[in-house]
């Protein structure tokens, strides 16, 4: 029996999403996916025992590039200085943000193209919402120094994250007045003001 191939389970992790550059997750089947790799069906299922294990693997890659991408943005901005947990979690909320203007079609499958894992584990569910969880540990550090109001930390992110990113939706889609689908800058911040707003009391400035 001959090992997996990590380069090709890496080939078809790569080729898929560049499908799904173009395509809705419906709209890809098996055999899309073993053609744009030069392989049988019979070769993806190897590696992939279903199109959802595919998704879900590429759905979590994507998850990881962004979580890399706020840590990096609230790491740069805590090192080496004070600042509160209110800074930091914008910090994160302009992070989040900046990562899906510059990827507009990959934050919309993360966001709402890919279905639900409804059967992961609690450590895969950690991973799916690892920046959701930084957040709501610097909302918990503002609490606890009495500068947030009181409530609970990851509904208030997880509401926080569901505004912001239908502005963002707002912006890409140009779903909003006309006036402001050049201005998504200024849209997305004013939506970031008001959730913060709501989180933070006035000493959490």
């Amino acid at each position: 029996m001959r090992l997996p191939n990590p380069e090709l389970e890496g080939v078809i992790r790569e080729r898929t999403l560049t499908l799904l550059l173009t395509r809705e997750p419906a709209e890809i089947g098996m055999r899309d996916i073993a053609e744009a790799c030069g392989v049988t069906p019979a070769t993806v299922y190897r590696y992939f025992d279903s199109k959802e294990a595919l998704l879900n693997a590429i759905k979590t890659d994507r998850l990881d590039d962004m979580d890399r991408f706020i840590a990096e943005r609230v790491s740069a901005l805590r090192a080496g200085t004070s600042v509160s947990a209110r800074a930091l979690l914008r910090a994160g909320l302009s992070a989040f943000r900046d990562w899906c203007l510059e990827n507009p079609r990959l934050a919309s499958l993360v966001m709402e193209g890919f279905d639900p894992d409804l059967d992961c584990g609690q450590e895969t569910m950690d991973r799916y919402y690892r920046s959701v969880n930084l957040a709501s540990g610097l909302v918990r550090e503002a609490l606890a120094a009495g500068e947030a109001r009181p409530c609970d930390p990851r509904l208030a992110v997880s509401l926080a994250v569901a505004a912001l990113w239908g502005a963002i939706e707002s912006v890409l889609r140009k779903r909003s007045y006309p006036e402001y689908w050049g201005r998504g800058l200024e849209f997305t911040e004013a939506m970031m003001d008001m959730c913060l707003e709501s989180i933070f009391s006035d000493k959490g400035r």
